[in-house]
């Protein structure tokens, strides 16, 4: 029974129910006609058509209306016959007719469920279209996508034939899944389009008749427009990440627990001297030495044992690798695949070695200055390093804070601390800063150079460089003392050399003074007297000065040039203009200087101004 078309069913059920009623009738008339006869064989068989009929479309309702049928028959039988054998008969036919009526009803009703759970199916199937096709394809029924796909109701499609209403055309479609299936007699996969256009997936299986004859064919269509567009985003995501991983100058390979590889990139496969295709499905190990090969099985194993990765390195060809291995888990977070990415150290190690050796020779030679050498961490005050030198004198205080072991009485970094004079605002090495001081814990002087260098590491330390120059200071203190000491000596021989000479101009006076009716004896002794003036003022600057050696030209010759001015009456006369450039000359210089001035200024002031009121 299709209950599909609403509208036709009610037709179909009134067609039932009418011929139901005429079998009854038809039953009971023909019963009355042999009873009244007396032929009781024939017209009992007539209601086996109602009772399975009524029982078949109608089940319960159809059941009890085959007992009521039951029950006339007895009573007609009853009616006309008394003779027990008969009713006998009756009423085993009777038990019969029930018998029948109930097991027609409960196959009808698990057909009818089996119907509408075929039908429930069919409708679930939203994105499928099913089709039942004879041999001719066309089609016997179809579910609700098809409908919805055609625009049509189910019985329109009914006889029409698949690629007609599907796909428009006059003969099957060329590759048809479900002419293969019918043609072949077994199941057959293909793809087709809608009318739309989107593309299906079809899958057709074979109804094959007890002579082994195709007869029809149940074709099954889904629509595979999101699996398309998977499979393009899929095939573009494997294009991107073959890109990727072929893009890396590294190895990279995924292989299974056994060690065969699924997945390797271009650099791995070059490395083998081979290309993907011809490594991949093939054991990783039958690439490498035994002892290599081994190794990595080791390796390998410990991943799929504990499920961490693993890092190791391995040496092939004079090359160093440095590899890692990571796990894939899989169903049960088991290990089922090992991701191992490889990369050539090779030339790192040797610049790692390279520099191991430089350091060790750089460690050498600061071990060999005879001067104090650490470096200290600009932040953490951490001794990253110190020499030979340092070590005799403080320890192995290597990993400690340079303000608790180099110095002593520090609750925190040195206020005299140079980091800060180190690095400019925008933290660039200012370059070298020199400084002396005393240090707190041993309380010997050290010369010390101070700089900013970038550790191995990229970190800014400083680095110092303390020159022991205690004995230094204290030769230059004796020095100073031994200075001081001529510095005294050397202003009392000037200051004793001063008076000598002012005791001799004072003789020279007293005698101008005995000496008063000779006038040229005086004007000699006057002029002696002004050389020895001449001396004097010498003396006395070098004794005013700072240094005993050397003073101010300048300075001396207008001193001079005033006291030998004074000694003449007529002074007041004369106008003293002096023009003079200031250098310094030593005292052995300046001494004929002055006699040669003394010597002009006296000529002038004796001869210049005679007859004269005044002059310059």
């Amino acid at each position: 029974m299709n209950s599909v078309n609403p509208r036709i069913g009610p037709q179909k059920n009134c067609l039932r129910i009418l011929f139901i009623a005429a079998t009854t009738i038809v039953a009971i008339l023909i019963s009355l006609y042999c009873l009244i006869s007396r032929s009781f064989i024939v017209f009992q068989n007539l209601f086996y058509i109602p009772i399975i009929l009524s029982c078949m479309y109608y089940t319960m309702r159809g059941f009890i209306y085959s007992v009521c049928l039951a029950v006339i028959y007895l009573l007609l039988i009853l009616f006309f016959t008394s003779e027990n054998g008969i009713i006998v008969q009756a009423l085993v036919r009777v038990v019969l007719f029930i018998a029948i009526a109930g097991v027609v009803t409960f196959l009808s009703i698990q057909l009818k469920r089996a119907e509408r759970e075929k039908s429930a199916i069919l409708k679930g199937l939203k994105d499928i279209i099913v089709e039942f096709i004879d041999a001719d394809m066309a089609l016997i029924w179809g579910n609700d996508t098809l409908s919805e796909l055609t625009g049509k109701n189910i019985e329109e499609l009914k006889g029409d034939k698949c690629y007609t209403f599907l796909h428009g055309r006059t003969e099957p479609c060329p590759g048809c899944s479900a002419q293969k299936a019918m043609e072949s007699g077994i199941f057959q996969e293909g793809e087709a389009q809608t009318p739309d256009g989107r593309p299906l997936m079809t899958k057709s299986f074979p109804i094959i008749d007890q002579h082994g004859k195709t007869v029809n064919v149940i074709h099954i269509a889904m629509d595979i427009t999101e699996r398309k567009r998977m499979e393009e985003a899929l095939k573009e995501n494997e294009l991107t990440l073959r890109s990727l991983i072929n893009a890396t100058n590294e190895t990279l390979t995924l292989i299974d627990a056994k060690g065969t590889i699924l997945i390797a990139n271009e650099t791995m496969a070059s490395r083998l001297g081979k290309n993907v295709k011809e490594i991949t499905g093939n054991s990783a190990y039958d690439y490498f030495p035994s002892d290599v090969a081994e190794q990595r099985k080791e390796k390998i194993e410990q991943v799929v044992c504990t499920g961490k990765p693993v890092h190791f390195e391995d040496t092939r060809k004079d090359r160093t690798y440095e590899l890692s291995a990571y796990p894939v888990l899989g169903d049960g977070n088991s290990v089922s695949r090992i991701a191992i990415y490889a990369k050539d150290v090779t030339e790192r190690k040797r610049a790692e070695e390279a520099l191991t050796n430089d350091q060790i020779r750089l460690t050498a030679v600061l071990d060999s200055i005879d001067a104090f050498v650490y470096v200290a961490d600009f932040n953490s005050y951490e001794l990253l390093f110190i020499n030979e030198y340092g070590r005799k004198v403080w320890g192995d205080i290597a990993g400690q804070r340079c303000w608790e072991t180099i110095q002593k009485g520090q609750e925190g970094p040195c206020k005299f601390c140079t980091n800060n004079r180190l690095l400019s605002d925008s933290g660039i090495p200012t370059g070298v800063y020199r400084w002396e001081f005393q240090n707190t814990r041993n309380g010997r002087w050290y010369y010390c150079r101070d700089q900013a260098i970038q550790w191995n590491d990229g970190r800014l330390v400083r680095l110092e460089i303390a020159t022991d120059i205690t004995e230094h200071k204290l030769a230059e203190e004796e020095i100073q003392n031994l200075l001081s000491e001529k510095e005294l000596l050397l202003r009392e021989v000037h200051h004793r050399i001063k008076n000598n000479m002012n005791v001799i101009m004072s003789l020279l006076s007293l005698q101008s003074g005995i000496l008063e009716d000779n006038p040229s004896a005086v004007a000699a002794l006057q002029d002696s007297r002004s050389r020895v003036q001449s001396m004097m003022v010498l003396y006395d600057k070098l004794y005013q000065s700072a240094d005993f050696r050397e003073i101010s030209t300048k300075e001396y010759l207008t001193s001079l040039i005033d006291e030998i001015i004074m000694n003449f009456p007529n002074r007041r006369l004369v106008t003293i203009e002096t023009h003079i450039n200031d250098f310094i000359l030593d005292a052995k210089t300046l001494s004929p200087v002055g006699m040669i001035v003394n010597e002009l200024l006296t000529n002038i002031m004796k001869h210049a101004f005679i007859g004269r009121d005044n002059g310059v």
